[in-house]
């Protein structure tokens, strides 16, 4: 299909135990990057709660749930709940929180009172802000760092990531519609791609 990008075909033959090795080094470096850099956006989270004391601070996904916020106004909780890989009772709930803590507040469409779009206050403005701030220095604190890197040595590595995450992904896609031509329901995925959910199991009598 056109402005598809093509994925890499592995060699035919027996996949060397080097190779293994290597993809399992890849995987495990790739993970510690996604913990670091969590951990990281956390801290620079919990940083706020000196700006926020009243409400105690404002978690990773609170601060998200502003920036999306304020960056995709008039948008319902279905529509966030797509973006933020919640589902709609989630959405409300943190909303709900956001709310109560004088950050959000609910504006009803005009025509539509079924639909209520999440707009920021003053208040939560100031937050989004100081929490871009902050992030915006820890970007700046990690291109001095990439400086000490080639741009070829950077590309290389960029290229890697980018292949893999497709790779990924399209891993991912095969392996819903394999579920689901088995007659099975699709599972939910939370937001870092984990099943959660499925079959309780029945109480003994």
């Amino acid at each position: 299909m056109p402005g598809k990008t093509k994925m890499p075909t592995p060699k035919a033959g027996r996949v060397k135990t080097g190779g293994i090795r290597e993809a399992e080094k890849l995987v495990a470096g790739m993970e510690r990057l996604s913990r670091a850099i969590q951990a990281i956006d956390q801290a620079v989270t919990e940083s706020l709660v000196f700006v926020n004391q009243e409400s105690g601070g404002l978690s990773l996904g609170e601060c998200h749930f502003l920036e999306t916020v304020e960056k995709n106004f008039p948008a319902n909780a279905l529509a966030l709940g797509e973006i933020l890989g919640l589902s709609k009772g989630g959405v409300s709930r943190l909303a709900a929180r956001l709310r109560r803590g004088g950050l959000v507040e609910a504006v009803q469409a005009v025509g539509d009172r079924k639909s209520v779009y999440w707009h920021l206050t003053p208040r939560g403005e100031d937050l989004r802000r100081a929490h871009a701030h902050l992030h915006h220095q820890a970007m700046l604190k990690f291109s001095r760092f990439l400086a000490g890197f080639s741009p070829v040595e950077i590309e290389k590595t960029l290229h890697v990531l980018n292949q893999s995450g497709q790779y990924f992904q399209s891993e991912l896609s095969r392996l819903r519609v394999t579920v689901l031509k088995k007659g099975k329901k699709e599972p939910r995925l939370s937001p870092k791609g984990v099943a959660v959910g499925g079959r309780r199991a029945r109480k003994k009598r």
